[in-house]
């Protein structure tokens, strides 16, 4: 059996199978069948991040076609370069739209920069650090603090006010 590898340049995607189809320009820019996309995880953990159309693979090919094979990844070049401040000590994923995440595993500081909205779903978030707010802070249940509370500037309150053994005024 022989295998071969090409670099080539994804034109079709296939979501439900987790496929593409690759143009390979070293074969005259022939177009391959549905190559299986290479994934770390598929049993238990799983991971799920198809390339982009026009995302540059390397293939392997099984056999001497190129209809039955796959892409074992992509590679950064002079048209899709290494993101900016990217080093061996840091972890950088960077999605379109300008969404970031960023793991310095030297300085032990993870980066999140979120665009929209960040949406957290579970039954309890508990934060054992100093927590910093920079905007506004919206409640929609209700919220108790334990311990004290400071606030720095002016509050509003809608509603009623109940204040026990404080005197405010």
């Amino acid at each position: 059996m022989i295998a071969g590898i090409e670099l080539g340049i994804i034109k079709i995607i296939n979501e439900k199978d987790y496929t593409a189809r690759v143009r390979i320009p070293e074969l005259d820019n022939k177009m391959t069948g549905d190559l299986q996309v290479l994934v770390p995880l598929t049993n238990g953990d799983q991971e799920y991040k198809m390339p982009a159309v026009e995302t540059q693979v390397v293939c392997l090919f099984i056999g001497d076609r190129i209809d039955r094979g796959y892409i074992i990844g992509s590679y950064y070049s002079k048209k899709y370069q290494v993101p900016g401040g990217a080093v061996k000590e840091k972890i950088i994923l960077k999605y379109p739209g300008g969404a970031e995440i960023e793991i310095d595993k030297k300085s032990g500081v993870m980066k999140l920069d979120v665009i929209k909205e960040l949406i957290i779903s579970t039954p309890k978030v508990t934060i054992n650090s100093d927590v910093e707010i920079k905007g506004k802070l919206g409640v929609e249940k209700e919220t108790s603090i334990k311990g004290n509370l400071g606030v720095d500037g002016d509050t509003t309150t809608q509603g009623k006010t109940i204040t026990e053994g404080v005197r405010i005024l």
